[in-house]
């Protein structure tokens, strides 16, 4: 498989954010490839699982200002 459905590459745009240190944990702010990676790892993940909720009528969870 060669394509990436339209679908992904929509979400990537919306998603995929400029590093913004203020999101980031206090603790890896200081390796700022690691802390990026972890942000959008979460985001991604919180993504997923509200996707999956909505698909199960359940309530989202809150993405942002999780490691604050």
């Amino acid at each position: 498989m060669n394509d990436i459905p339209e679908v992904v590459e929509q979400l990537y745009y919306d998603w995929v954010t400029i590093p913004a240190p203020e999101d980031w944990a206090e603790y890896i702010g200081k390796n700022p490839v690691l802390a990026q990676g972890l942000y959008s790892f979460y985001q991604g993940l919180c993504l997923g699982i509200n996707l999956s909720n909505a698909c199960r009528a359940w309530e989202p969870l809150a993405i942002q200002n999780f490691l604050r």
